[in-house]
């Protein structure tokens, strides 16, 4: 669950396809005064587990191989406007090895993932790393320098961020 940061909607993601009787794939929005569902819906191919949201674009993470259609290797990323697919195409990968965990960086340039995957766009990340929020390239991230935890035994669980850091969990 990630809200906008307006405060106006709720993005929720899981396994699940089907909201008050109408057809969602794995991903819903919600307006915050009213409750209601919103139109806004992608159509993930497989289970979301993490969400992460900049005033323009939903960054979308778990356990699937597409979205919209559209090859995707477990991260994707939606327009907040009209739910369309945009060119954001990193991958993960690695025995077991999935989204579980994204959260945007303080200055809001990185996606920060973590999981139980052990390559991020083809490079070693041992369950967690940062990406390009526009490009979806692979950034330095030293945290991975000393947390290595991925794979069937392993795996970052969840992030969280202040103005100044992002904290996690895991288990290995």
């Amino acid at each position: 669950i990630r809200g906008s940061a307006d405060g106006s909607r709720v993005y929720v993601g899981g396994d699940f396809t089907e909201v008050d009787g109408v057809a969602r794939g794995h991903i819903a929005a919600f307006n915050t005064a009213t409750g209601a569902l919103l139109p806004w819906a992608p159509n993930i191919g497989g289970q979301v587990r993490g969400l992460a949201v900049t005033p323009s674009t939903v960054y979308v993470g778990g356990n699937y191989p597409s979205a919209n259609g559209v090859l995707r290797t477990h991260l994707a990323a939606f327009q907040v406007s009209n739910a369309a697919i945009t060119d954001w195409a990193p991958a993960v990968a690695g025995t077991g090895g999935y989204v579980w965990a994204m959260v945007m960086s303080p200055d809001q340039s990185q996606v920060v993932v973590g999981g139980s995957f052990a390559t991020l766009n083809g490079m070693a990340a041992y369950g967690m790393g940062a990406l390009d929020a526009t490009t979806g390239a692979t950034r330095p991230w030293a945290a991975q320098e000393r947390i290595r935890t991925a794979g069937l035994n392993g795996g970052i669980t969840s992030l969280k961020a202040d103005d100044t850091t992002i904290y996690g969990s895991g288990y290995a």
